[in-house]
């Protein structure tokens, strides 16, 4: 049905409506109202079927757009993976690039360092080589000390360093098994030779073209050229047959010449005294006087032994039987210091026992000052020398300083001869010290060993008089 006929339909409906309402007795302004709300209704009826028609008109247009929706979601979902995969590549790649980045500066410092290594190799190869080398090498080198100058692209700095690497590698190689080459050298007059240098391990050889001069080759301060040693054990000829390759035995000096310097600075017994000067000479008379004291109080402790030994009951009854003067004479033949003691305590032997006690001590007493004397010196030795080595370092170190004022620092051999005065006597004054004490505590001890025994020696004549004295009361 179509809205006209619907609109015709609703308007019969209307008419018969209303004429119901007038037989019904109705008033006409309720009819009208009436009316008015039928109209509104109609109205309303058509808003609502215009409503659903563009209900239904929506739906029909929104099922249009359902599939290129879904279509539009699906596509893009599946670029939103792409991105997503895109973005983990490009997180990815940037790691990639930061571990690049990390190991090119690992790189290029590795490469510095090279760099560095090879030109301080460069500018420090003249002392890496023997100097008899430096004209063979002193081209080449200063060709690359040249170029490394220049300023060149990295390329070609590191291609300079390989060529020192490998002129380096060549020179190793050479070395290793020795090698000749044609060179100069300076005689020991000064003459400036040509010839062949020979390199055998650490030590270079010259021998002039006409064969006539040769020898090892050293190295001189205020010359470029190598200077050409003495060497007696070594002849031209030998030196010739070895640059030609021969099989020749030649000594070597592995130190190049260090052990003939090192031998020129050990001093003589001699020249050790000399450099001690005043001070040493002191000490040394103290040293030796102490060595006379030590071999005299051995001889007295020698003179001492056998203390122990003496048998004082048989003195006792020998006095008892033969008399005082038998006993005296056998006391007497007794040795050093016991024959003493012996015999003071035999001629007391009938005094009181306060008396002979007393005599024994004075005697012991005695013979304590003959073991103990000149022991004192030796402490006063052992005391003094290491205070006199101590004035001949604070007189070396003055003459030193002296030396400095004049000569100023720069010439080491100007003030060693203060340097070695202030270090050899104190060396003197530990060395003479030290056995002095040593000794002179052995000595002591063995004095006072000896003096023990002959008190215990007293001791034992006092007890065995005693019991003698009672028997016979008995």
């Amino acid at each position: 049905m179509s809205n006209h006929h619907r609109n015709l339909l609703k308007g019969v409906i209307i008419s018969l409506v209303s004429s119901v309402f007038t037989q019904t007795g109705y008033s006409a302004e309720e009819l009208d109202l009436q009316k008015q709300g039928m109209q509104l209704q109609t109205k309303l009826d058509l808003a609502v079927e215009e409503y659903d028609a563009l209900t239904q008109d929506v739906a029909e247009q929104r099922l249009k757009l359902v599939t290129p929706l879904n279509e539009m979601r699906l596509k893009v979902s599946r670029l939103r993976s792409q991105t997503d995969m895109l973005l983990l590549n490009r997180s990815q790649k940037l790691n990639d690039v930061e571990r690049t980045e990390e190991r090119n500066t690992s790189i290029a410092k590795q490469i510095d360092f090279v760099d560095a290594t090879v030109a301080n190799h460069l500018s420090n190869f003249d002392t890496l080589i023997h100097a008899a080398e430096d004209q063979l090498y002193r081209p080449r080198f200063s060709t690359l000390r040249a170029v490394s100058k220049t300023k060149l692209t990295r390329e070609e700095q590191i291609l300079a360093r390989l060529e020192v690497i490998d002129l380096s590698f060549e020179r190793i190689k050479m070395a290793l098994g020795g090698y000749s080459f044609e060179g100069q050298a300076v005689s020991e007059v000064g003459d400036i030779l040509d010839g062949k240098i020979t390199l055998a391990g650490p030590t270079a050889y010259f021998v002039e073209k006409n064969k006539k001069q040769g020898g090892l080759l050293g190295f001189e301060t205020n010359s470029l050229l190598p200077l050409i040693g003495s060497a007696p054990e070594i002849s031209a000829d030998k030196i010739a047959k070895l640059s030609d390759g021969a099989l020749v035995s030649i000594p070597i000096d592995i130190t190049l010449g260090q052990a003939n310097e090192f031998q020129k600075t050990k001093w003589s017994f001699e020249d050790h005294i000399k450099k001690g000067g005043m001070v040493g000479y002191v000490i040394i008379g103290f040293a030796g006087i102490a060595i006379l004291i030590v071999l005299v109080k051995l001889f007295d402790l020698a003179r001492t032994r056998g203390i122990h030994s003496t048998k004082i009951t048989d003195l006792i009854q020998l006095r008892e039987s033969e008399g005082v003067d038998i006993a005296l004479a056998a006391a007497e033949k007794k040795r050093y210091p016991t024959n003493r003691v012996l015999s003071i305590a035999l001629k007391y032997a009938d005094h009181e026992t306060n008396v002979i006690e007393e005599v024994i001590i004075g005697e012991i007493r005695t013979v304590k000052t003959s073991l103990e004397r000149l022991l004192p010196f030796l402490a006063i030795t052992a005391a003094t020398a290491p205070l006199m080595g101590l004035l001949g370092t604070v007189v070396g170190m003055i003459k030193t300083f002296s030396l400095i004022t004049v000569f100023g620092s720069g010439n080491a051999a100007s003030f060693s001869s203060g340097i070695s005065e202030a270090l050899i006597t104190t060396e003197f004054g530990l060395v003479v010290a030290i056995p002095a004490l040593i000794v002179h505590g052995i000595l002591l001890r063995a004095a006072r060993e000896r003096l023990g025994s002959l008190e215990d020696l007293a001791s034992e004549f006092l007890i065995s008089l005693q019991e003698s004295n009672h028997k016979q009361e008995r």
